[in-house]
């Protein structure tokens, strides 16, 4: 069980599953819902300042860590991990996100079968690796073959939670078999014994065997520090013997320093040139240069980002030349920021963008994720923010329509109010407004005026040769401006990025010559000098040329951009016109028109290894604006005007598609008279309408799309699908079963008359399910061709075994099941429906049949089926069902179970049976006696939210017990006074029980009997009006007739008879009832004078709750038996027992926000 919710600064990840766990902490699978795709999540858990990995001479602690997490995240190289994102969650521990490995081996694993040199070059890609963390004077510690990985047939170097930086002194830690033996003596980490490390895996690579290798730790230490391995036994060339000499010298003195030097060594003596490195290993060192140059203004944004924490918040204007480092400035000042516990949201105008308020989609997505927007504030950012339904999981109606100027208020009052509820010091940059419409500069003065009073800091970057007036349209800002680098500091920076050579102050002279101190054109010199020499670590040792930017740097530029493949830069160009951020939507339907066989994400790989795009938070976008100018400059006008119509055409083909646009589709076809077009449109924007709870909307289109099929003479299968989305559609339970028998009688799988729904029916189907237990699949399994329609049935059979159990109608309900269970082993693969189908299972099998191993059996087959189809809504499904069937057991789990199931529903978005998981989860609490996590649960929904009628009065119920129990009489009679019921109980699908229980139970309570007895008697003049909860009437209506005297009870004991006998036949499997079955059983027995009886169902109660661990149970009997018998041991055990459980602390995993 995931014990990390996803709140607080991970509120953009979903956590899934775990992969892993250390020492220091556990990877997670996660969903990223910004980026919308599934990363790796490496949670910290130990203590901050146990963590090794810290920076050399920053000062303060605060500034240590942020540059450990920097150091992390800006590492680019093709063969060490891809780290994304990095923040603290609410705990204040660190955590990071990088790519996801899909079944990756580690180098041993993947090297076994190659050949040898094959395998040479496997230790070479780690050399390489290793030359660029201790450029960056990196030590990663740990190098273990686990720790070195392949997917998709590349190396990752992973697991950095040992490094540490070069001369840090710390303690010993690493994979034993593969420390060198310095470490063992109590002498610093350092490249040396990182590279002792590779030499250690080479030769078990190579030889298959560990050259230390041991039966006990004792010996094996003994191995590292004393026995030199012999080399002489390995199958390679002289070269290869001296480069292994060489990593496994057991002296550090004598063993190689510098894993560069290591490879030239090794390709001198095999009489090869060194290789020239990739270029998206030259970009690795060009893209992660050391912050340099803006430490007094960092300082100043620091001094800031303090005066926000305190609750006084400002705006910064950054202005610069393009390519000044104004990007990198508000880079450092986010990650310090994050380390602080600072909400962190960041946004980008972009050139030419026709969007509105395009600076704070951005911003305002991540927003929402953290301020959970009312409907209203979600319908009004709706227009403004895109996707915004996709990412809060949920329809978002559209906002009343008023003036354009009411409008823009609107939106500003309800950003203001968004900013105003954030309690966290909140961060807001704003990258390149010289190109923000009006409006969104306006928002930006608007919140300057709320965050002096606020802990809210604004950051915003503009060109100031661009709008140099800009400042003006923002009074309250105060302003800093980026000068170019001096000469001492570019070069620091160089020597960050190439290391230090004899040549150095010769490529400094050209580096200030060229660039005149603006870092991008030094970096951009820098990569034309490594395309000259071929390799980053040779620029100083080759000729240099006199001069590089003759034709400005636009010519630089250009070539640059002509490196890349024809058909990538084709791609990118049409990917300029459409703007500086990518729509990966739109990029995929431009591609037909360059190549429909271009591999997209192969073309992103090669855009980003040539430094032209880069991914900022979820968002591909151009590197810098100017490479996209320059390929825009490139266009004559003709071309241009061809490239913007391809864009808007792909535009308008993509959201032709869009759910968003089905509705119409369908209304427009019908306009032209193509029927079956319109019945196709209809079908798909009826289905989706159903799909987001908009069933008023669905019904008339999918009535339409069923008349239309039926005139076009559809298939059987479509007609059943229109048929099973309409009973979908309707809240009705009868309406539903009526689609329901239709679709299923259309598939020639019949739902049987009521009158032949019996035992002998079901046992029928009972066998075949047995039978499916012992034969071969191969034997029951049906064809491809009829797995379709088979899955419908049983889909639809799911729905309704769905409504019986909701309804009362348990044959039938049993029926359906093993219907769905049937139909749905007989698919060749585990489906959807298979898990569902199981769970229908493991619930009757538990509620109605008592089998409760077989409820556990066919529980854990669901779990197994979630874990194959890999579908959140499943899962949440099967942990909801699961958690049923652990309920009617009396297992507490029950609770976490509905609170997990509740947090996945939650997670995609649907409200409704999220809702009824917390209710579940309230109830669970409740009986457990966990009321103040019963409340908290409550607290999650609103009950107006729950479709199944059967469960909307249970809410109030649940919150009155609660308080009730932890002594909060007077909130608790305040909410029944709340109490309404209609005059007209018969309406068939609504359980009217704890209502008519709380009503009596309040007139009880405030003395008024006449009344309390007018709604018991009203009460059993309608048992239909009571479908489950049977021993919650009971308990009111025995409690009220304890209040009377005996001759005015004995007129309801014949009416209360039928109830009390259903609540003893769902006690013989429900075994959460039994207790409770016996105290009432008892009560009513005293209350007829059989006080012997009584007293016998109470000692049995007692037994069971005592041997079943049931407090609350347990309390309920000694509390009835006492005050009935005046039995004062009895009163003062159950005195004793419900101070222990209001004593009772919630739970720290309680998930609070709401959904």
């Amino acid at each position: 069980m995931i014990d990390f919710a996803p709140t607080g600064l991970t509120q953009r990840y979903v956590l899934r599953e775990e992969l892993g766990r250390g020492g220091m902490g556990a990877v997670f699978r996660a969903y990223d819902r910004l980026r919308g795709e599934e990363v790796a999540l490496k949670r910290l858990s130990a203590p901050i300042e146990a963590l090794d990995f810290s920076s050399r001479g920053q000062g303060s602690s605060i500034a240590a860590l942020a540059n450990e997490f920097r150091l992390l995240s800006s590492l680019r190289h093709p063969s060490i991990i891809a780290v994304h994102d990095y923040g603290f969650d609410e705990s204040g521990q660190p955590f990071y996100t990088m790519e996801l490995l899909r079944s990756p081996q580690n180098i041993l694993s993947f090297g076994a079968s190659l050949s040898v040199d094959e395998k040479i070059r496997l230790i070479l890609q780690v050399l390489e690796a290793l030359s660029y963390l201790h450029r960056r004077s990196i030590l990663h510690r740990d190098l273990a073959p686990n720790n070195l990985l392949f997917a998709d047939g590349h190396l990752r170097v992973v697991d950095f939670g040992l490094s540490v930086l070069r001369g840090q002194r710390v303690g010993l830690a690493g994979t034993l078999p593969y420390l060198a033996p310095e470490l063992l003596m109590d002498q610093p980490p350092s490249e040396a014994s990182d590279l002792y490390t590779v030499g250690v895996i080479a030769h078990e690579l190579l030889s298959g065997f560990n050259p230390f290798k041991a039966e006990t730790v004792s010996q094996l230490l003994d191995n590292i520090l004393h026995v030199t391995p012999d080399l002489s036994a390995l199958e390679v060339n002289p070269a290869v013997q001296r480069l292994l000499e060489r990593l496994l010298a057991r002296d550090p003195a004598d063993r190689a320093q510098d894993a560069a030097a290591l490879l030239a060594e090794y390709f001198r003596a095999i009489d090869e040139p060194l290789p020239p490195q990739a270029v998206a290993v030259r970009e690795g060192f060009l893209q992660t240069a050391r912050f340099i140059g803006r430490e007094a203004e960092l300082a100043q944004l620091m001094a800031a980002l303090e005066g926000t924490q305190r609750g006084q918040g400002a705006l910064w204007l950054i202005g610069g030349e393009s390519g000044v480092g104004k990007s990198r400035l508000v880079d450092e000042l986010r990650i310090r920021a994050l380390v602080s516990g600072v909400l962190v949201l960041r946004g980008q105008a972009v050139s030419g963008s026709g969007a509105f308020y395009q600076l704070w989609q951005g911003v305002l997505r991540e927003l929402a994720l953290h301020c959970a927007p009312s409907t209203f504030e979600a319908s009004v950012l709706k227009p403004f923010v895109p996707g915004l339904e996709k990412l809060l999981g949920q329809p978002i109606a559209d906002p009343p329509d008023l003036e354009p100027r009411k409008i823009r208020e609107r939106f500003f009052s309800t950003v203001e109010a968004l900013f105003s509820r954030l309690t966290r010091p909140t961060l807001v940059i704003a990258e390149d407004i010289h190109w923000a419409g009006q409006g969104s500069l306006q928002l930006l003065d608007r919140l300057s005026a709320l965050a002096p009073h606020r802990p809210l800091l604004l950051v915003a970057t503009y060109r100031e040769e661009e709008r140099p007036d800009l400042p003006e349209q923002l009074p309250r800002a105060q302003r800093m401006s980026l000068a170019r680098l001096a000469p001492d500091q570019i070069a620091r920076l160089t020597e960050s990025m190439i290391g230090l050579t004899e040549n150095t102050p010769a490529v400094l002279q050209l580096l200030q010559r060229e660039s005149e101190g603006n870092p991008l054109f030094i970096i951009e010199v820098l990569r034309e000098l490594a395309q000259h020499a071929e390799r980053i670590d040779q620029i100083g040792l080759v000729t240099l040329p006199q001069r590089l930017f003759s034709g400005g740097i636009q010519t630089v530029l250009r070539r640059r951009l002509a490196r890349l493949p024809e058909r990538a830069r084709d791609l990118l160009t049409l990917a300029a016109v459409a703007g500086r951020q990518l729509d990966m939507a739109l990029i995929s339907a431009l591609r037909p028109a360059v190549d429909p066989s271009l591999d997209l994400e192969r073309w992103l790989d090669v855009c980003a290894n040539h430094a032209v795009l880069e991914r900022m938070d979820e968002q591909w976008r151009f590197a810098h604006d100017k490479l996209r100018e320059t390929l825009l400059a490139s266009l004559s006008p003709d071309e241009s005007a061809a490239l913007s119509r391809q864009v808007a055409e792909a535009i308008e083909r993509l959201y032709s598609e869009d759910a968003h646009h089905w509705e119409a589709l369908a209304y427009h076809w019908a306009n032209a008279g193509d029927r079956v077009k319109e019945a196709h449109y209809s079908a798909l924007a009826g289905m989706q309408a159903v799909r987001r709870f908009a069933y008023k909307r669905a019904v008339p289109l999918l009535e339409r799309a069923l008349a239309l099929a039926e005139q076009a003479g559809s298939s059987n299968l479509q007609k059943a699908r229109l048929e099973l989305h309409l009973g979908r559609a309707h809240e009705e339970i009868s309406v539903r079963m009526q689609h329901y028998q239709r679709a299923l009688s259309l598939l020639e799988q019949p739902f049987p008359q009521r009158e032949r729904l019996t035992r002998p029916l079901i046992g029928a189907f009972a066998r075949q399910f047995l039978l499916h237990r012992t034969l071969p699949p191969r034997f029951y399994r049906v064809s491809a061709q009829r797995a379709e329609q088979v899955h419908e049935a049983a889909t639809i059979y799911q729905d309704v075994s769905g409504d019986c159990w909701n309804s009362q109608q348990l044959t039938a309900g049993a029926y359906a099941v093993m219907r769905a269970l049937n139909l749905a082993e007989t698919l060749p693969e585990p489906t959807v429906v298979l898990a569902r189908a199981y769970i229908g299972a493991t619930i009757g099998m538990s509620s109605v049949l008592g089998l409760h191993s077989l409820a556990r059996f066919y529980g854990r087959r669901a779990l197994e089926c979630t874990e194959h189809i890999q579908d959140q809504e499943t899962r949440a499904y099967v942990l909801n069902g699961i958690g049923i069937a652990a309920y009617y057991r009396g297992e507490p789990s029950a609770e976490q179970l509905f609170a997990d199931a509740a947090g996945l529903y939650r997670a995609i978005g649907d409200r409704d049976t999220c809702a009824v998981a917390f209710l579940n989860a309230a109830i669970a609490a409740c009986v457990f006696g966990n009321w103040r996590d019963c409340l908290a649960y409550l607290a999650q929904f609103d009950v107006q939210w729950l479709r199944v009628k059967l469960m909307r009065y249970r809410s109030p119920y649940y919150r009155i017990q609660a308080l009730l129990r932890l002594g909060e009489s007077a909130q608790a009679e305040a909410l029944m006074a709340e109490i309404n019921l209609p005059d007209d109980l018969s309406d068939p699908e609504m359980d009217y029980t704890p209502a008519l229980a709380l009503l009596i139970m309040r007139y009880r309570l405030q003395g008024d009997l006449e009344n309390a007895v007018r709604w018991l008697e009203r009460a059993l003049r309608h048992p239909r009006a009571m479908h489950a909860d049977e021993e919650v009437f009971l308990d009111a209506a025995l409690d009220l007739l304890a209040c009377l005297p005996e001759s005015a009870r004995a007129p309801y004991w014949s009416a209360l008879a039928p109830i009390l006998n259903s609540v003893r036949r769902l006690a013989r499997s429900r075994l959460i009832l039994r207790p409770e079955y016996y105290r009432l059983y008892g009560l009513q027995q005293w209350l007829c004078g059989h006080q012997q009886a009584a007293r016998k169902a109470w000692q049995k109660g007692i037994a069971y709750a005592e041997k079943r661990g049931l407090r609350v149970q347990l309390w309920a009997l000694c509390k009835t038996y006492g005050e009935q018998s005046g039995d004062e041991r009895l009163l003062e055990r159950a005195e004793r027992l419900l101070i222990a459980l209001r004593a009772q602390a919630p739970r720290a995993s309680l998930p609070l926000s709401a959904p």
